[in-house]
C-alpha cells in the first residue's frame, strides 16, 4: 500500500516538474492581466470621481445662482409690499388704531379666560354645595323614615307586655293542667 502511495506521489511530482514552466507562465500572464485590470479600474475610478466632482461643483454653482435670484426677487417683493402697506397705513390712520386694538386682543382674551375659569370654579363650588345639601336632606329623610312613629310606640308598649303576660299565663295553665 505504501509503495502505491509513493508511486502516486512520484507521478504527481513529475507532472508538476514537467509543467512547472507552463504554470509559471500562466501565473505570470494572470498577474499581468490582473495588474492591467486594476490599473484600468484605478484610471476609470479617477476619471469618474473627477467628472462627478466637476458636475457637483457645476450644480452647486447653479443652485447658488438660483438661490441668489430667489433672494433678490423676495427682497424686491417684500420692499414693494412694505411700500404699499406704508402708503395704505398712512392713508387710513384708523387702520393703525384697529391694529393697536387687535394687538391688545391676546391680553383681553387672557382676561376673559381667567374670568371664565373663576366662574367655572364658582359653578363647581355651587354644584358641590347643592350636592351636599341634597345628601343632607336625603339623610334627614332617611332618619325620619327609620324612626318609629309615636302611636306605634304606644301600641308596642301596650301589646308587648300584654302578649308577655298572656304567654306566661298560658304556660302556667299548661303546666298546671299537665301536672
Amino acid at each position: 500500500m505504501e509503495k502505491e502511495e509513493l508511486e502516486v506521489l512520484i507521478e504527481i511530482r513529475d507532472f508538476f516538474r514537467r509543467h512547472k514552466q507552463e504554470i509559471a507562465k500562466e501565473l505570470g500572464e494572470s498577474d499581468n492581466a490582473l495588474r492591467e485590470a486594476l490599473k484600468d479600474v484605478k484610471d476609470t475610478s479617477y476619471y469618474s470621481i473627477t467628472e462627478l466632482k466637476r458636475q457637483i461643483v457645476e450644480q452647486s454653482e447653479a443652485f447658488k445662482d438660483i438661490i441668489n435670484e430667489e433672494r433678490d426677487a423676495f427682497i424686491d417683493v417684500s420692499k414693494t409690499m412694505k411700500t404699499q402697506f406704508d402708503k395704505q397705513v398712512k392713508a387710513y390712520p384708523s387702520i393703525a388704531e384697529r391694529l393697536d386694538d387687535m394687538a391688545e386682543m391676546p391680553h383681553k382674551l387672557d382676561v376673559l379666560v381667567n374670568k371664565m375659569e373663576q366662574y367655572n370654579w364658582q359653578l363647581v363650588e355651587n354644584v358641590n354645595n347643592m350636592i351636599r345639601r341634597i345628601d343632607q336632606r336625603r339623610d334627614a329623610a332617611q332618619e325620619r323614615q327609620n324612626r318609629i312613629p309615636t302611636w306605634l310606640r304606644v301600641m308596642l308598649a301596650i301589646c308587648i307586655p300584654l302578649v308577655t303576660i298572656c304567654s306566661i299565663v298560658t304556660m302556667i295553665a299548661t303546666v298546671a293542667i299537665f301536672k
